[in-house]
């Protein structure tokens, strides 16, 4: 078996063309290339809106279930614009006799500071993580008298600031098959929309929809702050379909209680409840179990708790359960218990577990030690147990870098019920990472080999990089072999073009992209060597350092009517204007210069004038214009 993916994306004014495809066989089917996504999408930055067309997936929310879709879809898309903060901060307000400054402090780390005239002073959007918190706020005045008061925050991304609207519409045919068939959609026409706005700080209302092939389903919910203590989540939805009729319930609540961080949410329903998941896949399931397995189960329980022990500050507990009572009435009770610590030397130890105390009764443990083995890399070590076994595991593993000449390898173990074994290794150049392996399990042997890279056509020219994900830039630095630094980590040098494509940028942000003005040729004249670029999504931008060479600027030798060098500190003034200063052996460095030149210099007793020619030499890694005569 052999299978590799391959992703192109066509960057056009009107937006970006993608494609994904596994190209040979795989266990699903036998085609020699496999489509799987193709998309072309656009966005609006001053709308923050983004539009998609061809194969989507459909939004959501918690209580909701996403289906893909081969159609079109306009969605929001905060990340446009990542200098928005979406969800309410905490506040503090208070008085003050005198001017004083304000300093605020979250898990004693300070997190804002103003100065606050005297009388009342509100403080809004203090910076927090989410969750639950407290606040330490100080007032200081002048002569240093303090005042400290305590305030519990609760912040959450559920929650949007008031006035604020999220919200995803799709409209097209069910994807069937995704991953075993490259062209197959349901008949039927399929609409959904979903649909979140901030009312207040504390409350935020939502809203889905699903029509299509004969359902029609509607619900909605509020996402609420419930104090200080928790953020709830509340909603029901009711569907028709196919002479079915039904209901579902959902309820959540995130909180932290004593130190512990809890997770809970329930989901009931009542009837024949449908949505567009089950409606979709009636066409696709091929037995009845299939079809049970995507009916919406009559019951989905939640809970996690998250931990640190009283006598183990470093270490990590982690508890969950999980309830789930499919359509057919078959039931499962899964608990699951974590640790994670970390010791030495950069090392971690975990272990877990789980137990299905339903109708399964599958069970299974796992312990894992990793360590680092200094220049080798790392090393790691677990055993695992479950009903059908013990299984030992061990691998060492050296990551590869992210500069080219990069080289990493891993090779590992597993014996016990599955053996296995598999080694393989990866190395980084300029224009593509390379990786290859070799693996053994259940009998086969398989290897593998991996080119993956990009070839890219933007500002006149084609540039061949490593794999291409997300926004670049074309960097025009006006020389060859000029080191490019992105976000001062050294990203390549330059062709002779005097272009590099450096990829890895993030979309909408400032990026700082940088050159080596040590590595321009003498005869360079340049201003900035360092700027910031904002590329869309996908797509790139173009980064172009004002760097000139050739006849502008040179080291020109003036010499007196009897050959003898002009003496240094003579002032002069070329024709274009450019004052200058005699160096030593009568040397000028002049800039601003033309295929024909005059000088102008002040001698003791008078002045003296000279006229030169000035052509640049490509061999010369600084243009030297030798004895010129000053008359």
């Amino acid at each position: 078996m052999h299978r590799s993916r391959s992703t192109a994306a066509l960057i056009r004014p009107v937006g970006v063309l993608s494609n994904s495809l596994i190209l040979g066989e795989t266990e699903e089917s036998d085609q020699g290339v496999l489509r799987l996504d193709t998309t072309l999408s656009t966005d609006r930055t001053d709308w923050m809106v983004e539009g998609s067309a061809g194969d989507i997936i459909t939004g959501g929310l918690a209580w909701t279930r996403p289906v893909r879709m081969g159609g079109a879809q306009l969605r929001r898309n905060f990340g446009i614009r990542p200098d928005l903060i979406t969800m309410p901060l905490p506040s503090a307000s208070g008085s003050a006799a005198v001017p004083s400054t304000v300093d605020v402090y979250i898990g004693n780390v300070k997190t804002y500071s103003q100065d606050v005239p005297a009388g009342p002073w509100a403080i809004a959007n203090i910076p927090a993580v989410t969750g639950r918190g407290e606040a330490r706020i100080v007032v200081r005045d002048a002569t240093g008298r303090e005042t400290e008061t305590i305030s519990d925050f609760i912040a959450s991304s559920d929650l949007l600031r008031p006035g604020l609207t999220d919200f995803s519409a799709e409209a097209g045919f069910a994807r069937q098959n995704y991953g075993s068939e490259s062209f197959d959609y349901g008949e039927g026409p399929l609409a959904s929309a979903s649909f979140r706005h901030g009312v207040t700080d504390w409350l935020t209302a939502e809203a889905h929809a699903e029509i299509g092939d004969g359902l029609v389903n509607g619900g909605a919910g509020l996402v609420a702050a419930l104090g200080t203590f928790a953020i709830g989540n509340l909603s029901a939805a009711a569907s028709t379909y196919d002479g079915r009729d039904g209901i579902q319930v959902y309820a959540g609540l995130d909180t932290e209680l004593l130190g512990v961080t809890i997770s809970a949410s329930t989901s009931r329903t009542f009837g024949e409840y449908s949505d567009l998941a089950f409606v979709t896949s009636r066409d696709a399931a091929s037995s009845a179990a299939d079809l049970s397995d995507a009916e919406p189960a009559k019951a989905i329980d939640r809970i996690s708790l998250s931990l640190t022990l009283p006598f183990d500050e470093k270490g990590g507990l982690g508890l969950s359960g999980v309830h789930v009572e499919s359509a057919d009435g078959e039931e499962n009770w899964i608990a699951t218990a974590s640790y994670t610590r970390p010791l030495w030397d950069k090392s971690s130890f975990s272990v877990s577990a789980f137990m299905d105390f339903g109708d399964s009764g599958n069970y299974g443990a796992f312990a894992f030690f990793s360590a680092p083995l200094g220049q080798w890399g790392y090393g790691s070590a677990g055993v695992s147990t479950s009903e059908t076994g013990v299984s030992v595991s061990a691998d060492v593993s050296r990551p590869r870098g992210d500069t080219p000449g990069s080289f990493g390898w891993r090779a590992e173990v597993r014996e016990g019920d599955a053996p296995s074994y598999r080694a393989g290794a990866s190395y980084r150049t300029a224009f593509a990472d390379m990786e290859a392996g070799i693996s053994h399990a259940g009998g086969e042997t398989l290897t593998t080999a991996l080119a993956d890279g990009s070839v890219v056509f933007a500002d006149g020219g084609m540039f061949v990089s490593r794999r291409v994900d997300d926004a670049f830039a074309v960097v025009d630095a006006g020389a060859p072999g000029v080191t490019v630094y992105h976000e001062n980590r050294n990203v390549g040098r330059t062709g002779k073009s005097g272009k590099l494509l450096v990829t890895g940028l993030r979309a909408y942000e400032k990026n700082k992209i940088e050159i080596e003005a040590q590595d321009l040729p003498m005869d360079a004249a340049f201003g900035e060597t360092v700027a910031e670029s904002v590329p869309p999504s996908r797509a790139g931008a173009k980064v172009e350092f004002k760097v000139k060479r050739g006849i502008e600027a040179a080291i020109v030798e003036l010499v007196d009517g009897e050959g003898r060098p002009i003496p240094p500190g003579t002032e002069g003034t070329s024709g274009a204007g450019e004052a200058f200063t005699v160096g030593y052996d009568g040397q000028a460095y002049l800039t601003r210069l033309l295929p024909r030149n005059t000088l102008t210099l002040a001698l003791r007793g008078g002045s003296c004038t000279a006229a030169f020619p000035a052509t640049p030499r490509d061999d010369e890694p600084q243009t030297f214009i030798s004895g010129v005569v000053c008359k």
